[in-house]
């Protein structure tokens, strides 16, 4: 029988109406900006399913939009997203698309930074405030933004979990989960959430541990 905490029954600290529309849309623009990693210029919101019925009613374009202002789900200033976004000067642009076989409650935001760099973040409201992120610039990914969460992408290499383990052992860091799919290429994608702050210390050991297979490398604080 899978457990509940109180906060999956009673929902998130957040500004309404709804859990998923809302707060779980804020979070995915919010952790979109992270993934960029920049002061934002431009950003293209394509809705789908539920979130492209119901994103007017329920909020959740201009959610989306506030977390993408690095304003959180709970921040009074999540309605005047629209407002802040037109004095920062940050283009934005909505539309409706059917995404795939994904959750209903999906969005995929194509962003542009000031300084020219362009990422696209795919990411689901799967109910109760809680995300989960399933494609970076076409990688397919799987997770959400409860722990810090290290990213890489690279090719067959027997020696790179063990590798990587000993530099988090060495480091006292203690891995909470880890995943191992191949994505459509064939390459490999490894996933790991921790608790522990991953140092931009640890990308450079792991970096310049003969790691040479490694072709992405993405760093997500929680």
């Amino acid at each position: 029988m899978e457990n509940y905490s109180i906060f999956d029954i009673i929902g998130p600290v957040m500004i309404g109406p709804s859990s998923s529309h809302t707060a779980g849309a804020a979070k995915i623009g919010y952790l979109a900006r992270k993934i960029l990693d920049d002061k934002l210029k431009k950003v293209n919101i394509i809705l789908h399913g539920s979130f492209a019925k119901t994103g007017d009613g329920h909020g959740t374009k201009v959610a989306i939009l506030a977390g993408l202002l690095g304003i959180n789900h709970y921040d009074e200033r999540l309605k005047d997203a629209y407002k802040i976004a037109e004095e920062e000067n940050i283009e934005f642009s909505y539309s409706n698309k059917k995404l795939g076989e994904v959750h209903p409650n999906t969005v995929k935001i194509e962003m542009e930074s000031i300084s020219g760099k362009v990422c696209s973040v795919i990411g689901s409201s799967i109910g109760a405030g809680k995300i989960k992120i399933i494609n970076i610039d076409n990688i397919f990914v799987d997770f959400d933004s409860e722990y810090n969460t290290l990213i890489l992408r690279y090719s067959e290499n027997k020696e790179i979990i063990h590798n990587i383990s000993r530099v988090f052992f060495e480091k006292n860091i203690e891995i909470d989960y880890m995943k191992m799919y191949k994505d459509d290429e064939n390459e490999n994608i490894l996933i790991i959430e921790t608790s522990s702050n991953v140092s931009e210390n640890i990308i450079e050991l792991i970096s310049n541990n003969k790691l040479d297979s490694i072709r992405y490398i993405e760093r997500l604080e929680a």
